[in-house]
């Protein structure tokens, strides 16, 4: 696989657009996806911190990133359906 590596000028302002929150009209959907989002970012700022540039680190943060759009699909679409 080849992973775009993120370098230290442009990583926290990639970061902030992967981890943001696009709308939903549910006020309590949006305030849980918007805390999960809120730890993913927390999460994917820590790994880059702390791991050093690599394919791993770039692959922690898509799998930060995987886990959140799980989570919201989750929010999202079964709770549409009960």
């Amino acid at each position: 696989m080849n992973l775009i590596i993120l370098t230290t000028m442009t990583q926290n302002t990639s970061l902030d657009h992967m981890f943001s929150f696009h709308e939903t009209k549910d006020e309590d959907q949006r305030e849980r996806i918007e805390l999960i989002y809120s730890r993913a970012l927390n999460l994917a700022r820590a790994i880059c911190e702390n791991a050093p540039i690599s394919t791993d680190r770039e692959r922690a943060i898509l799998l930060v990133k995987e886990a959140v759009l799980f989570a919201k699909s989750s929010i999202l679409e079964t709770e549409s359906k009960i």
